[in-house]
């Protein structure tokens, strides 16, 4: 009998104690994980107290939050907001201000698909950009070859890789795969209304390319 009690006792306790685990893992479920945890079913969380006591560990120096609010006003062609907010801060913009409105009307010919006009405007900004910069180059009028196949005009858009993308990619051989990578849009020309040869949609790669061209199309040039 003595047995028998102790090994009913040491039941009840295994069970007490998963009982016990169990309630433990159900808390958890209903709160989510804590101190930057993530759950192997669901995306990371973190709780209010946990992100307080980070928050206070952390020290983001001023100068770097004046440089994003700074990049912000710039890419978005807030020229004046820019202007007050270098004063105020006492910091270097990095660019030439009155660039602004080209770096956006740049950005918005790509945007656009209008390649030609961003290359115009990026040769009036700074004239010896393209000179140390022919992947820009490059890369704007490869665009323009995707524009054209992308609108079906495919005897066009050989041609003008021809003309235009051909030489470059003689004087630089490491251009030649992103050529190649553009003129395989021909061979999957029934899918290039929703995707480009990197697999993007046209519109994500439209914007990518602005982005890039508006960042470097300006410094130290003349507006």
């Amino acid at each position: 009998m003595e047995g028998s009690d102790e090994e009913a006792s040491a039941l009840d306790q295994r069970e007490a104690e998963e009982d016990e685990d169990e309630d433990e893992a159900a808390e958890v479920e209903r709160e989510g994980p804590t101190n930057g945890q993530s759950s192997p079913a669901g995306p990371f969380r973190i709780n209010a107290q946990d992100w307080e006591e980070r928050k206070a560990v952390v020290e983001v120096p001023h100068s770097l939050l004046n440089r994003v609010v700074m990049n912000y006003l710039i890419a978005e062609g807030y020229e004046k907001g820019a202007a007050c907010f270098a004063r105020e801060t006492g910091m270097d913009p990095g660019v030439d201000l009155s660039s602004v409105a080209a770096r956006v009307r740049i950005k918005d010919s790509v945007v656009r698909g209008d390649l030609d006009s961003a290359i115009h405007e990026i040769r009036h900004m700074n004239p010896e950009l393209f000179k140390s910069r022919a992947d820009l180059l490059f890369a704007l009028k490869r665009q323009k070859t995707i524009e054209l196949i992308r609108r079906g005009d495919f005897l066009s858009a050989i041609a003008y890789a021809r003309r235009e993308l051909a030489p470059l990619v003689e004087s630089n051989s490491e251009l030649r795969p992103a050529l190649e990578e553009a003129m395989a849009c021909l061979l999957l020309f029934e899918n290039v209304h929703t995707k480009d040869c990197g697999a993007r949609p046209w519109n994500e790669q439209r914007h990518r390319q602005g982005e890039r061209k508006a960042g470097a199309g300006g410094g130290g040039g003349r507006a």
